[in-house]
């Protein structure tokens, strides 16, 4: 019995060690290494591989090796049993499924697609910039009972921070674009990569509030064609902004009140869209709906807050109050590139930290 096990575990030895030697290329969902694994798994986990590699299909996963593609097939089964507690402790209407990140620990998920560091001297006792008077013509404002930028036309289309930890330059470069429209009736895509190039916040993350600061000292922002985005390849490199090329300018950072969605949706309607910094665990699996977790805690876990966002709207479902809110996760990414969070539960901690806006006078 032990020759026989050693024998196959011999074979198997040999066969990985070919592979790579006379077969370099990346292992997809169609490559014939795949059935060696296959048979080596118990009939209890054969459904699942064969749902592994549909997921592989469809979201074009390629491994260096089969040993890799064990190790992932591993973090697929436990985020099963994620999904089912999310969709378990889901009160809302959302849907949670099997996304592109299913592949990933939590721990590689944040690391990979967040990169929120909340390190600007405003966050400090949540300290804003709104006068007096200003927060009182807030409060007075008469908001719509529905808000949506989108159809107004001071959102840009969704984009892709990739594998950057670049949120925070997403969404802050996403409120410039809305006032920049605001300002001169023009939406234009501008530069993510401008930003990562010439501020001091890379892919290993950043804070909204230095994004506009830094549009200020560079002294204006390119557009997206004229700077594009490579930082998705992990290639950051120098500051390459040319001052002909200026399309927006920035003036500086507006921090905003912490904690009260109320005002919250008054700046909104009245301002346009605004950056908000969420705990985005709640979007690892998220399909689509309007998500309200029943077992986190508003307000309990502000060091839970990972990632920046772009709050474009709010509406009513059959009773339910949401906010609109861009991601920067490519269109695929749930309702088209978008997610809606109820409104009024503080859910996702979508006001303990400062919201902001670009200053531009």
């Amino acid at each position: 019995m032990k020759s026989t096990v050693l024998l196959a575990l011999l074979a198997l030895g040999i066969t990985l060690a070919y592979s790579r030697i006379i077969s370099p290329r990346l292992i997809a969902h169609n490559s014939p290494e795949l059935n060696a694994l296959r048979q080596r798994l118990p009939n209890e986990k054969l459904e699942k591989f064969g749902h592994f590699v549909e997921f592989m299909k469809k979201h074009d996963k390629q491994y260096k090796s089969l040993g890799e593609v064990h190790h992932r097939f591993g973090i697929f089964l436990d985020n099963f049993q994620r999904l089912a507690k999310s969709q378990a402790h889901e009160r809302g209407t959302a849907k949670h499924g099997v996304t592109r990140f299913f592949d990933l620990t939590l721990q590689e998920f944040r690391q990979k697609f967040t990169g929120l560091k909340l390190t600007h001297p405003k966050r400090k006792f949540g300290q804003h910039d709104l006068t007096s008077a200003e927060l009182l013509k807030y409060q007075k404002f008469d908001a719509p009972q529905a808000v949506d930028w989108r159809k107004d036309g001071a959102v840009t289309d969704p984009k892709d921070q990739g594998q950057c930890g670049s949120c925070f330059a997403f969404g802050a470069v996403g409120a410039i674009e809305g006032q920049w429209f605001k300002k001169t009736g023009n939406l234009i895509s501008f530069s993510e990569e401008e930003i990562l190039d010439c501020g001091d916040e890379q892919c290993d993350g950043g804070d909204p509030l230095h994004v506009y600061d830094t549009v200020a000292e560079i002294g204006g922002l390119e557009t997206e064609d004229d700077y594009p985005y490579v930082a998705d390849w992990g290639e950051v490199g120098d500051c390459g902004s040319d001052p002909k090329k200026f399309t927006a300018y920035v003036n500086g950072s507006r921090a905003l009140p912490t904690g009260d969605e109320d005002l919250l949706g008054q700046i909104l309607a009245s301002e346009g869209p605004v950056e908000i910094n969420i705990d985005a665990d709640w979007l690892f699996d998220y399909d689509s709906g309007i998500l309200n977790p029943d077992d986190q805690d508003p307000g309990a876990h502000p060091e839970l807050i990972n990632h920046a966002v772009l709050l474009v709207g709010y509406g009513e479902e059959n009773g339910t109050k949401y906010w609109i809110v861009k991601n920067s996760w490519s269109k695929y990414f749930g309702e088209n590139g978008y997610f809606r969070v109820a409104r009024g539960t503080d859910r996702l901690y979508l006001v303990d930290t400062n919201p902001s806006l670009p200053l531009i006078i």
